[in-house]
């Protein structure tokens, strides 16, 4: 019988011992897995649609879903934006088929190590959310896991220029991230019964005091009409309106919120609002009268009653007869040239786009120095909600149409100038 149990505690023992060594040595894997893993990370700027083995370590800062169109309560696939820890972003989509692994798993704000995403190109023409000209897709081969440790930040914010949109410099086929003090809102316009075209239109102004007319689709212009309700109208509001859509009506650009691919944040407390409003040379008390939002009303102009609806077609003939100040109307025409001896550009109000002049009263002795940002100017249109205003040079080019009744001279701005010189400039090289 003590031989039948010194034979059971040896082979317990070795069992045991068994066990221990496979404990270790799956743990062994694991820490040499956790400290190797990073040098074989692929940044979101390297990725290949060469290679099948990717492995990248990012952030979620955006997801939503997409529903399908045949039933609104069923999800038709998920898409994210990723952020890496340098900064990098990249757009991925989860389809269908695929969701049921990856729906309770991925969450805005988590990091993630993923690996064996497919990479696919994106459409040629449409609107990017994201500098790349790929994305990436979720498959069956795809593996996510969290990732306890990310250095990079937590939003990814890429802030643009006022200047640069209002002088078109940004393209528009890729979005924008703004952030700015509100100084103006408009009604809410409700001329659809669609609630997500229902729009809401603000004006947000940077530290030079530079304004930006920014318009709210469907739940965001609700999201921030409910703000504004809720609190004192004498705060300071400073919004950051990120994944958004440059777009131009008219020679005058806005941003605008994109379907709901689009982030909002009102005063949230988060570092860059709280640096944004240290920035903005006001008085900041509760009760200061320089925090009051202007509120103004909207013009009730529905999408069908637009330009080309709305406005006779004339000849060139017909426009010598005396006209209205303001009178719009159509030609039809060809441009038979360009007048040389024209200026091509004027100083526009970075706020409205109307003509702006040097304020003589304040800078008679500034006008004749060197230094252009020593002179101030003033916006005399009486729309404007600005007096002293910031200025950028757009174009007003002078050019002589003809059609079959007569030549006049018209002037062609901004947006239309712009595309017409880099036509012509085309051409000559």
């Amino acid at each position: 019988m003590s031989a039948f149990y010194d034979f059971v505690f040896v082979q317990n023992l070795k069992v045991h011992e068994n066990l221990c060594f496979c404990i270790w040595f799956s743990t062994l894997l694991y820490i040499v897995k956790n400290e190797m893993g990073d040098h074989n990370i692929t940044f979101i700027d390297d990725v290949d649609a060469l290679r099948d083995d990717l492995t990248l370590k990012v952030r979620v800062i955006n997801l939503w879903k997409h529903m399908s169109s045949y039933n609104k309560d069923n999800v038709w696939a998920i898409e994210l934006i990723l952020l890496d820890e340098k900064g990098s972003k990249i757009q991925a989509t989860v389809y269908k088929k695929c969701l049921y692994r990856f729906i309770n798993l991925l969450k805005d704000g988590s990091a993630f190590y993923i690996t064996n995403p497919s990479v696919a190109s994106q459409k040629p023409g449409i609107f990017k959310l994201t500098p790349q000209d790929q994305k990436l897709t979720f498959v069956q081969d795809t593996v996510v896991t969290e990732c306890a440790e990310f250095s990079g930040t937590k939003f990814g914010f890429s802030f643009v220029e006022y200047e640069s949109i209002l002088s078109f410099l940004h393209p528009e086929d890729t979005s924008v991230d703004v952030i700015g003090l509100v100084v103006v809102v408009s009604e809410m316009m409700i001329d659809n019964p669609d609630k997500s075209k229902h729009r809401l239109t603000i004006h947000i102004q940077d530290a030079s005091a530079v304004q930006l007319r920014v318009i709210l689709w469907g739940d965001y212009a609700y999201k921030m009409q409910k703000y504004i309700d809720n609190n004192p109208p004498n705060q300071h509001v400073v919004v950051i309106l990120q994944f958004a859509q440059i777009t131009v009506r008219r020679d005058r650009p806005s941003v605008n919120t994109y379907f709901t691919s689009s982030k909002l944040f009102i005063n949230s407390d988060i570092d860059e609002i709280t640096l944004f409003k240290k920035s903005l040379d006001v008085d900041d008390r509760p009760d200061s009268t320089s925090n009051t939002i202007s509120v103004i009303e909207s013009k009730q102009l529905s999408e069908f009653d637009d330009f080309l609806v709305r406005t006779k077609l004339k000849t060139i003939a017909e426009i010598f007869e005396p006209l209205e100040m303001r009178t719009y109307f159509i030609i039809v025409g060809t441009i038979k040239g360009i007048l040389q001896n024209e200026r091509w550009f004027y100083p526009a109000c970075t706020n409205c786009s109307y003509c702006a002049h040097v304020n003589d009263a304040k800078d008679d002795t500034n006008v004749h120095q060197s230094n252009a940002k020593s002179i101030t100017y003033i916006c005399h249109n009486r729309n404007c909600t600005k007096t002293t205003t910031s200025v950028v040079l757009r174009f007003m080019i002078p050019i002589r149409v003809q059609d079959n009744t007569g030549t006049i001279t018209l002037t062609m701005f901004e947006k239309k100038g712009k595309i017409s010189f880099e036509e012509f400039n085309k051409g000559v090289g």
